[in-house]
Parts: C-alpha cells; sequence; structure tokens
C-alpha cells in the first residue's frame, strides 16, 4: 500500500475540462463539484434534488441514475455545452435499507421478495452512468471515468444490500480496467472507496453512536479529483481514511497473486485473466477504432 499526498497543484490540468458529476447535491458530490470549479473546470451535475451552487461553470440536469433517459439527457447537455465529456465522476448512490435476514411474508404467510432499490441505484445505476460516459468520453478517445466505491467494497459490512452493491461496484472497475487498457490505453477508470465519511447517508451523530470516527467529504472529493486529473492513475482504488489517502488496490492484488491462492494452486491464472480480456474483446465489433 502506498500513502498518497493531494496537492492543489495537482488539479492543476482539470482546468477547462468538462466533468459530468452525479449525486453532486450533496456530500462528496457537492465537494468534488464545488472542488472542480474552483480549479476552473466546468462541471455538469445530475442528481433527483437541485444542486445549491450558483456559478457560470456548472449546469444542473435533474437526474435519476437509474433511469436511462436521465443520463441521456445529462450527457447530451455537457455535449451541447461544451462539445465533450473529459471525465466522468458515478457517485450518486444512497443508504441501505435491507439485510436480507428480514424474511417478511404477505397475507397468506409466504415469503416476498426483497427490497433490492439500494442494488438498484448503487450498483445498477453506476453501471448505467460508467456505460454512458464511456460511449461520450470515447468521442475523443481519452478522459476518464472515477467511480465512489467504499470502503464496504473490500471488508464485512452488515448493511448487506450496500456492500453488495458497493462490492459490485469495485468489480466493475477491476473488469472495465482490463478491457479499457487494451481497447483505448488513454480511457482510464479508477476509483475511490472512503471510510466514514459526513453525507447524507452517514451523518456525525450516527457514527458516533458506534465509535467510528469521520472525516469530511472533502477528503474523498480530492481524491477523486486527482484520479481524474494524473494521466498515470489507472484501474487504482483509492482508500479515504481520517483524511489520508491510500492506494490499496494494487496491494490487494499483488497479496492475492503472490501470497494467496493463484500462486500456491493455480499458477497458471497468474496471467490468464489479462489474457481472457483479450479474447473477448477481440470477438466485439469494431466501434473503438
Amino acid at each position: 500500500m502506498s500513502e498518497l499526498t493531494i496537492n492543489d497543484a495537482d488539479f492543476a490540468n482539470l482546468r477547462g475540462q468538462t466533468v459530468v458529476v452525479t449525486g453532486s447535491s450533496s456530500g462528496i458530490g457537492l465537494e468534488t463539484a464545488k472542488l472542480l470549479l474552483d480549479v476552473g473546470a466546468f462541471v455538469v451535475a445530475g442528481d433527483v434534488n437541485p444542486v445549491p451552487i450558483e456559478h457560470q461553470n456548472i449546469a444542473f440536469h435533474k437526474t435519476n441514475i437509474t433511469l436511462w433517459e436521465d443520463l441521456l439527457g445529462l450527457f447530451e447537455l455537457a455535449e451541447s455545452k461544451h462539445g465533450k465529456v473529459d471525465h466522468v465522476f458515478a457517485n450518486a448512490g444512497v443508504a441501505p435499507k435491507t439485510l436480507f435476514v428480514e424474511d417478511e411474508v404477505d397475507e397468506n404467510g409466504k415469503p416476498v421478495p426483497p427490497n433490492l432499490s439500494v442494488v438498484d441505484v448503487n450498483l445498477k445505476g453506476t453501471i448505467y452512468t460508467v456505460t454512458m460516459g464511456l460511449h461520450f468520453i470515447k468521442k475523443q478517445k481519452k478522459g476518464s471515468i472515477v467511480v465512489t466505491a467504499s470502503a464496504s467494497s473490500f471488508q464485512r459490512f452488515g448493511c448487506t444490500d450496500y456492500g453488495v452493491a458497493k462490492h459490485g461496484v469495485l468489480g466493475l472497475i477491476r473488469g472495465l480496467h482490463l478491457n479499457l487498457r487494451v481497447l483505448n490505453p488513454s480511457i482510464r477508470i479508477n476509483g475511490i472507496a472512503p471510510n466514514w465519511t459526513e453525507t447524507r447517508i452517514a451523518t456525525q451523530a450516527g457514527t458516533e453512536k458506534i465509535g467510528a470516527k469521520m472525516q469530511g467529504p472533502d477528503v474523498p472529493a480530492r481524491s477523486a479529483a486527482l484520479l481524474m486529473a494524473d494521466e498515470t492513475k489507472k484501474g487504482l482504488l483509492l482508500f479515504s481514511v481520517h483524511g489520508r489517502h491510500i492506494e490499496i488496490e494494487e496491494a490487494l492484488l499483488l497479496k492475492s497473486v503472490n501470497e494467496g491462492l493463484i500462486r500456491e494452486y493455480l499458477p497458471e491464472e497468474e496471467f490468464a485473466f489479462d489474457k481472457l480480456a483479450d479474447v473477448y474483446i477481440s470477438r466485439l465489433p469494431k466501434k473503438w477504432s
């Protein structure tokens, strides 16, 4: 693992670039939008609630990320105003709702399906946002996507629906990184993994009750902006905790390869996944050339 120091100068090349930000009316999305505006970027903000910012370089489109047409309208607004999309911050998400142990039944005593609304927003909606973002970014064949994962993406977390969705988000980042480095290495995907962060989902009062230490949303916002600005950052996951920024994805993967089951029992698979990406990509229509 490596700890990063993030300086304001690291954001300089975001000036004049167009960034689509979802979940931008509060929390991490709002702080990221403010930071981007401060460094001279153009922000196109999507959320179900209005963004509480007045600035000449921000535009807002009411967006439910589970609705494809809403997302299309958001990205078309960015393209119509600025002619391109340079970066996408797929950040929108909702709070946990179910543990999948409720065992609810209907009036006849028969089990009813679990509530998957959190998975729909936090995973399906994120996949929609990323897929839409790739369509627009690849028009200039260069740019980046940053996805809000979570500390719960790589550790046990009792809020089951939220943890399931955020584990899926990490899988999305990992899978797309492999494919993009073959299709177009100039299009990057990275993720941020905030620990307890003050947002509408996690509040100071709530975390104090369980003895957790909270950080402000400006901390993960800086990690998101760095991943957009630094063209060397590819396939990474920046864990933000107590105001610190730690890159953990390379450490997790190297440990699994060098010390875990792959090296001990399946040595041939150390490079097999890279080759598999090549095989599947070779079957795709030639839309990326």
